[in-house]
């Protein structure tokens, strides 16, 4: 069970993923990628706050990230 701030913290990270991906064109690879984050921000904005689970969440959001975010 996330928190109201949780859940907040999630949509940032989702939507931080999606900038991410600016820049990088419309290939197929970063298209489903980008509908994915979308679908996950859309999800986690959708699900009240008391029935995420916080923990895998974030890690559906990170695995997303990490493929954009550069060291």
């Amino acid at each position: 069970m996330a928190t109201i701030m949780e859940k907040d913290v999630l949509l940032e990270l989702a939507r931080g993923a999606l900038a991410l991906t600016q820049g990088l064109g419309n290939g197929d690879e970063v298209e489903a990628d980008r509908n994915a984050m979308g679908t996950l921000w859309a999800e986690i904005m959708d699900t009240n706050y008391q029935k995420i689970d916080y923990d895998a969440m974030l890690k559906r959001v990170k695995a997303l990230r990490a493929k954009y975010e550069r060291d």
